[in-house]
């Protein structure tokens, strides 16, 4: 009798871990709904561009990817401040699939302080609108000193 209960408890916990089983334990209100959330991350940290190039640009790229259950449109910015502020340099939205990445590449114009003595940084922002969520890196304005 002990062992047909726990083969039953088995049956039933592995049951339960099918989308059947997950749609009951959902309709139950006993199964707390996943989270769902949008990741922001430069494709490649490692080289993301120091110094701009001479005509005052550097590639941005960046990847989204959803952790949700259904697609999801994502408004996203990058901006750019320096010595004139803070820029909008590119926009757009992308739809992102479920569990899936999608990478942009934008060359955006990096405006620089004026220069004095040594050289000045300016920042790049990736911005999402909705979530609420950026990452920044810092570009390196050559000196104008000689």
């Amino acid at each position: 009798m002990t062992i047909s209960i726990a083969i039953a408890v088995v049956l039933l916990i592995c049951g339960l871990q099918t989308s059947a089983g997950t749609s009951v334990l959902n309709g139950l209100g006993l199964r707390s709904p996943t989270a769902t959330f949008v990741e922001l991350s430069f494709a490649d940290p490692a080289h993301l561009p120091p110094v701009r190039d001479p005509a005052g640009q550097v590639d941005v790229v960046f990847s989204l990817r959803s952790h949700g259950e259904d697609p999801r449109d994502v408004t996203w910015r990058v901006e750019t401040s320096g010595g004139d502020g803070t820029r909008l340099q590119s926009s757009g939205t992308v739809t992102l699939q479920p569990g899936r990445a999608a990478r942009v590449t934008r060359a955006v114009n990096v405006p620089c302080p004026s220069a004095r003595a040594s050289a000045a940084h300016a920042m790049v922002r990736v911005r999402l609108v909705d979530p609420a969520e950026d990452i920044l890196t810092w570009v390196a304005c050559p000196s104008r000193a000689s």
